[in-house]
């Protein structure tokens, strides 16, 4: 029930901000111009930080109690299995995600897609159509929004595993969020972007991809250490 109370917050805050998105008319506009305003940091951190801390917490909450921990051969397939509800958790997340935004768009009569005509808000931005098919953007769309999700959720999880205060990472992920939207596209702090300079040159993909790494390389030392010192670890 508790699952289900979140998911329901999760699409009202989805509403909410389509609502703001669609505020001005999207002129020229397409269903992925209205996923580029909801991707952004600010707009994206207020739809999903309630509901992910709340699924977070309810996936999480008896793993580190003494009745689950003595069922398990070791630390490390506890957190695994955290992991698997993660990525779960996330994908569902995803997709509603972007169903919701093409069907609020549909509504509208906007366009699934149009960023490979000069008719577009992408060719006014960018100065340049997309020459790749619909299906394949939505494709990373749906990536992008599945791997900042599953970002979001594991710094959570690590402050949960190193000093069992989340809140502490929900002042993490905040920090980030409201750093990236003064400071713009950093390396270490950006959170997976979806916006139209992506698709403008290699170099912006390449950086992309390598801003996922930091991310993976720093989580994997940090629940290495936390495992090693698993006498830290918060066991009710």
């Amino acid at each position: 029930m508790k699952v289900f109370i979140s998911i329901f917050m999760f699409i009202v805050f989805i509403a909410l901000e389509l609502n703001g998105v669609m505020g001005g008319e999207l002129i020229n506009g397409c269903s992925l111009d209205v996923l580029v305003g909801l991707m952004s940091p600010l707009r994206f951190t207020f739809i999903t930080i309630i509901p992910i801390i709340m699924l977070n917490h309810q996936i999480t909450e008896k793993d580190f109690h003494y009745q689950f921990v003595i069922r398990h051969k070791s630390w490390i397939s506890i957190l695994w299995k955290q992991m698997i509800k993660i990525v779960v958790v996330s994908a569902i997340m995803a997709v509603l995600f972007l169903i919701a935004v093409i069907l609020f768009s549909y509504m509208k009569k906007l366009p699934l897609y149009n960023w490979n005509s000069f008719n577009s808000i992408f060719f006014v931005r960018t100065d340049q159509r997309l020459g790749l098919y619909g299906f394949s953007v939505y494709l990373y769309a749906l990536i992008c929004i599945v791997v900042r999700m599953i970002i979001i959720q594991n710094i959570l999880l690590l402050f949960m595993w190193g000093c069992q205060y989340k809140i502490i990472g929900i002042i993490f992920v905040l920090c980030i969020t409201f750093d990236e939207s003064i400071r713009g596209d950093k390396l270490i702090c950006r959170l997976i972007s979806f916006d139209y300079d992506i698709w403008i040159s290699q170099f912006n993909r390449i950086r992309l991809l390598l801003q996922i790494a930091v991310y993976v390389c720093v989580g994997i030392l940090l629940y290495k250490y936390f495992l090693s010192r698993k006498e830290l670890l918060h066991c009710e």
